[in-house]
């Protein structure tokens, strides 16, 4: 890639960069704390689910255009630093991978959806909302054990919230349910029974509930209520399931951040830097590094992790109090992202015009081969030894080319010790 694509992709990173930041951190975080600074205010010592969660799908719809910019943003600054910086192919794959899955993650789970796990109200130690879902558009009758006169019998009631106070019995029932459609608005009956209940009682509230539904041209139909030695565990288990949209959505932000962090650190891990590109290098590699930085710690997960281990959630008076941390953490990342996208772009802008050569590749080492080598056979005595060649017979040298014999010359006698003495 060359420097004129490499500064224009670098401007298009850094302006998406902003843009991101402003909408996926700073405008959600002026949301967050405005939606909650409202709920506070409100009367009542608690608010109902939909107050909260409506204002928040509002917050997570502006969250999902800047998680979308700014995984863009991400992805641009990857594809920068791989070619600034010479990764490898296999590596520049593998990030680029990663900032794709954190663009799809981001979009799919915001965390502002998160602070909505404060309207989530506790297991209760009474009452059979959480044994049982209770329709709110039906009129419901529990049939209960209960004590009376000292002795076990069989209860009606029509409150939910206190199953231990019934003391309906059919007649009774049937006077509540009458009183109950000439006051307020005529509904279908959905009357539990639990299991062990005995045929006849069964049959005289069933009865008591024909008498008043057949007087007002009304239905009724019959549901199973669990034994009550289930009921707290049937709560926890139905808390749970309330927590579980939270908890999918705090796992898949919390994958989303790490995976734009994972991406912009993995490309510059291995960094190619030499000569007059390694300061430009070390300054690009700063920026990622800062911009993955701040992608971690604008994750607010642990901010909900008591509440999301089935903790007691906080006083509504305390509900901008729980959420505060999570806008300080926002807005902080909203820096870090702008101060990593002005150090990249530092970087690339320090880059020089030329590219260096690459070092020159070692020659390989020969294969040295491990197996054995084959032992040659001895020949066996038997075999007869093979006819020798005969010498072959060299031609006789020409007299002209043939060499003067040389004449020999007696040596000079050498001095003995006779003669010395002579």
């Amino acid at each position: 890639m060359g420097r004129g694509a490499r500064l224009a992709l670098a401007c298009f990173a850094l302006a998406a960069t902003f843009l991101g930041a402003w909408l996926g951190r700073v405008s959600v975080s002026n949301g967050l704390y405005a939606t909650f600074d409202k709920v506070c205010h409100m009367h009542g010592p608690s608010i109902e689910p939909e107050k909260l969660t409506k204002p928040l799908e509002v917050v997570a719809f502006t969250e999902r255009m800047g998680e979308g910019i700014l995984g863009v943003a991400i992805l641009g600054w990857v594809v920068v630093a791989a070619f600034a910086a010479r990764a490898t192919p296999t590596v520049t794959k593998s990030a680029a991978i990663l900032a794709g899955l954190a663009v799809c993650l981001g979009v799919y789970a915001p965390g502002s959806r998160l602070p909505g796990v404060l309207a989530v109200r506790p297991p209760s130690s009474s009452g059979l909302d959480d044994v049982v879902n209770v329709d709110r558009s039906l009129q419901n009758v529990f049939v209960v054990e209960a004590t009376r006169n000292r002795q076990r019998c069989w209860a009606a009631t029509v409150k939910s919230e206190t199953p231990e106070r019934a003391s309906l019995d059919p007649a009774a029932l049937a006077d509540v349910l009458t009183e109950r459609f000439a006051k307020y608005e005529k509904k279908n009956v959905r009357i539990y029974f639990p299991g062990h209940c005995d045929k006849e009682s069964k049959a005289a509230f069933v009865a008591a509930v024909v008498s008043a539904t057949s007087a007002v041209g009304q239905t009724f139909d019959e549901a199973r209520l669990p034994v009550q030695e289930d009921w707290d565990a049937l709560r926890k288990l139905n808390h749970q399931e309330r927590l579980r949209p939270f908890q999918e959505g705090a796992y898949a932000s919390t994958a989303a951040r790490f995976c734009g962090a994972l991406a912009l650190a993995l490309v510059v891990l291995w960094a190619d830097a030499r000569g007059t590109r390694a300061r430009a290098a070390s300054v690009l590699t700063a920026g990622c590094l800062v911009l993955a930085l701040a992608q971690v710690v604008s994750l607010p997960l642990v901010l909900y992790l008591g509440i999301l281990s089935e903790r007691t959630a906080p006083d509504k008076i305390r509900y901008l109090d729980a959420v505060t941390p999570h806008v300080f953490l926002l807005v902080l990342g909203a820096i870090g992202l702008a101060a990593g996208a002005v150090i990249a772009m530092f970087g690339v802008l320090l880059m020089p015009e030329g590219e260096e050569p690459a070092l020159p590749k070692l020659p390989r080492a020969p294969r040295v081969s491990l197996a054995p080598r084959p032992e040659a056979t001895p020949a066996s005595p038997s075999a007869p030894p093979s006819p020798a060649a005969p010498p072959s017979a060299a031609p006789p040298a020409p007299a002209s080319s043939a060499a003067p014999p040389e004449t020999s010359q007696p040596a000079p006698p050498t001095a003995g010790p006779e003669t010395k003495a002579s």
